[in-house]
């Protein structure tokens, strides 16, 4: 019984075909409902800190049929609830058949100071037990919410609730009602406008401030302090405050507006950037994308620590970009976009001297004539079976257990405004996240491209990955960890093919292991492959060790700790010890390894 909202390991079904191997049973009694004899059988786990559930099944006698569940899953291998408790009661409809009748779920949570018990109920009924379908009937739609849902009033509700409301639920419900009636309210608007208006120091230093009308729809916000402080900004320290105005038109169309302002003292030189982006279809991810940016950007946005905010990882960059962005069909994204830019070398400012002893060898700047390029990018990305929620005006795409595929094609379009860029380039993404029974989940990442036609290709639109960190254990899914040729930094300009796999555990080897189980300890391991035709480049490394997953507050996170080996023609680097640290995506349910 796989719940992904639940737990990261499927919890064993005590119905399964396996199921003696994980529980023990129990019978307890048997008592007499409408006529027939009902065996109740309690089912007990043989092992603490695993995906089980412990409780009752309550057996028909001579027909061996179920007529209730009462299961609690063990709470340690939940991911945010404290209580979880599901509750079935199904009914006999004719023949040998029987079918649910009603389910209800308790649970019970923390949220900061907050303690949140909860009740839901579900009833089934008027089954059909022959149906007949068109083909098109079922598709990936799990949730519709209709654009007047939010219009309908109590007597609609109180006509079609199949169960009686006790008093203090009555009561609830007219208190939700007015309350809800109340945020409608021009009184309750200016109120929470006020919280949101209201700032404190944290908000300056921290957290970021801003102003919102409610009335107009309209949102004001500015970058907190600490995010306006580049203190490894080219040239020295940069300060760079910005922000965002949004507005929000009819029926969840929105236009939002973004911009930034960056200034270098040693140089006084004037930096920014300003975009703009206007969702117009909603329910198909619609939208027309503007931008402008006179920056020094990177060319390997995802670099080692060491080489990240390195001067031979920056150019300088003015640059113009319009695109169109939308969900075709269900679960198909094309992104088109035309981008036109001039590009040199940072070689002609000044660079401070702290900046060469923190850096060393890396913070040497390119070198590269200046020159301006034209290029197309169209990126389409397909989810299988991408399945979804309709909410009024709009709709919520769901993580999706099927692979996902992304293909990328960038051409540079020569004699245009002076751009030298003419070359056609194509890369192939997949992703997939494969989730083996009980034994945990493998995550795959695979990707392949290179230049069809490579003409005029400038090294900032060279194929770029990254460099490995000393002891520091990076994305394994997204890079090496014993991955340092030197100090040149890792590029291409002809074909490449990488992949990379993980596999984690989520406790299913070491929680059998008494001692061990108590710590929450699990185990993973994974390896990875880079070649390029560049230089006969050849890397490969595996990586095996361990992830102790923990809770603060409300957010999960995890620290992990790897031994890695590699074969590599490109580094002399064999065997690491590595550690890092993940948080996980609530709203995904997933790591990001």
């Amino acid at each position: 019984m796989y719940l992904p909202s639940l737990g990261p390991v499927p919890f064993v079904s005590p119905l399964s075909k396996l199921a003696m191997l994980s529980y023990k049973f129990r019978f307890e009694e048997s008592f007499l409902q409408e006529g027939k004899w009902i065996n109740k059988i309690e089912v007990i786990p043989r092992r603490t800190d695993a995906a089980l559930f412990r409780g009752y099944i309550y057996i028909v006698d001579d027909w061996w049929n179920i007529k209730a569940v009462d299961l609690e899953p063990d709470k340690r291998e939940l991911y945010h609830f404290k209580y979880f408790r599901i509750l079935q009661d199904y009914d006999f409809i004719k023949d040998s058949t029987w079918m649910l009748s009603r389910e209800e779920f308790f649970y019970d949570t923390r949220e900061g100071k907050m303690h949140i018990l909860g009740n839901t109920m579900i009833i089934y009924s008027d089954y059909d037990l022959n149906p007949t379908f068109n083909k098109r009937f079922f598709h990936h739609e799990l949730r519709t919410v209709t654009d007047t849902a939010a219009e309908v009033d109590s007597s609609y509700w109180k006509e079609i609730r199949p169960i009686t409301l006790k008093d203090d639920e009555k009561e609830f419900i007219r208190r939700q009602d007015s309350i809800d009636a109340y945020h409608l309210t021009a009184e309750f608007m200016v109120k929470d406008d006020s919280i949101y208006n209201h700032h404190t120091i944290w908000d300056y230093l921290l957290n970021g401030f801003g102003w919102t009308n409610s009335f107009k729809k309209r949102t004001l916000y500015f970058d907190p302090l600490i995010q306006q402080m580049y203190i490894f900004g080219v040239g020295g320290y940069r300060h760079a405050p910005g922000g965002s105005i949004t507005k929000e038109l009819s029926k969840a169309y929105r236009v939002e507006l973004d911009w930034l302002l960056n200034y270098g003292f040693n140089n006084n030189d004037l930096k920014g950037s300003l975009g703009i982006d206007v969702l117009y279809l909603p329910r198909k991810f619609g939208s027309i994308h503007a931008d402008y940016k006179n920056a020094y950007t990177m060319l390997n946005e995802y670099e080692s620590f060491e080489a990240i905010f390195s001067r031979g990882n920056y150019i300088n960059e003015i640059g113009y970009s319009l695109g169109h962005d939308m969900e075709f069909i269900n679960g198909l994204f094309i992104d088109f976009t035309v981008e036109y830019g001039e590009k040199k070398p940072i070689t002609g400012i000044e660079l401070t001297t702290w900046s060469d002893t923190l850096f060393g060898e890396f913070n040497e700047p390119q070198q590269f004539q200046a020159f301006e390029e034209l290029l197309i990018d169209i990126k389409l990305r397909y989810t299988i079976g991408q399945q979804y929620m309709t909410e009024p005006y709009k709709k919520i795409n769901l993580p999706s257990k099927w692979p996902t595929f992304t293909l990328r094609y960038k051409k540079g379009i020569p004699g245009f405004f002076g751009s030298i860029a003419d070359y056609d380039f194509m890369e192939l993404k997949f992703k997939d996240d494969i989730m083996v029974g009980t034994i945990g989940v493998s995550k795959v990442r695979a990707m392949a491209g290179g230049y069809l036609t490579s003409k005029n290709v400038q090294l900032t639109d060279y194929k770029y990955f990254r460099r490995s960190d000393m002891y520091i254990f990076s994305n394994p899914l997204k890079s090496f960890q014993l991955l340092r040729p030197g100090y040149s930094a890792i590029s291409t300009d002809g074909p490449y093919f990488m992949v990379n796999y993980l596999h984690n555990f989520n406790g299913t080897l070491l929680n059998k292991i008494p001692l061990i189980k108590k710590t929450g300890l699990q185990l993973a391991g994974g390896a990875g492959i880079l070649l390029m035709e560049r230089d006969d480049f050849q890397h490969a490394e595996i990586f095996f060790g361990l992830e102790w997953p923990f809770r603060i507050r409300r957010q999960v996170m995890k620290m992990v700790m790897y031994y890695a080996v590699s074969y590599s023609n490109q580094s002399d680097i064999r065997g690491e010890f590595k550690i890092g640290f993940d948080f996980f995506n609530s709203w995904t349910n997933s790591w990001s390894y």
